[in-house]
């Protein structure tokens, strides 16, 4: 039974659209593969820990919303272009087009920063069915905001992996 509720699995605890109500129902299983994340290197620099993750949609997607939650990030970098340079908590940004190897986002927090709660929510959402989605149909006069949306999460590691 469909019924309004918010959606902390899918948007995380720390974006705007976390606090939205959506309608929500069972719906069928699409098959679409969530986004990867992977650490591709993770050091202390000074008082500051950077973190370099790769970032990739194998759906390709429209857009691939990420959100932090439970940490500040410091400063960052997506594909060597500066995002933010002043101490940002509950930061979120979407990447629009994934080029198809993927993109790579440098990111600075504070070296002693409390980890327990910290993770990177990447989500990939879609206006229109993909390859892998064939078939899927809509019922008639419904008004939806996406499609489908494929969701992973990555743990920040409290310590730089050795």
């Amino acid at each position: 039974k469909a019924e309004q509720k918010l959606v902390p699995e899918v948007f995380g605890r720390s974006s705007p659209r976390s606090e939205w109500k959506y309608w929500t129902d069972v719906a069928p299983a699409t098959g679409l593969a969530a986004p990867q994340m992977r650490i591709v290197s993770d050091q202390i620099i000074g008082e500051q820990r950077e973190i370099v993750l790769h970032i990739d949609s194998s759906e390709r997607a429209i857009s691939t919303r990420m959100v932090f939650e439970g940490v500040t990030v410091l400063k960052a970098s997506l594909q060597d272009k500066k995002m933010i340079e002043k101490a940002t908590e509950k930061w979120n940004f979407s990447i629009s087009a994934m080029p198809e190897n993927g993109v790579h986002l440098r990111f600075s927090i504070d070296k002693n920063a409390q980890l327990a709660d910290a993770k990177l929510r990447a989500t990939d959402v879609f206006y229109e069915p993909t390859a892998s989605v064939n078939g899927l149909k809509l019922p008639p006069a419904i008004s939806i905001d996406f499609l489908a949306m494929a969701v992973s999460v990555l743990d920040i590691p409290a310590t730089p992996a050795k």
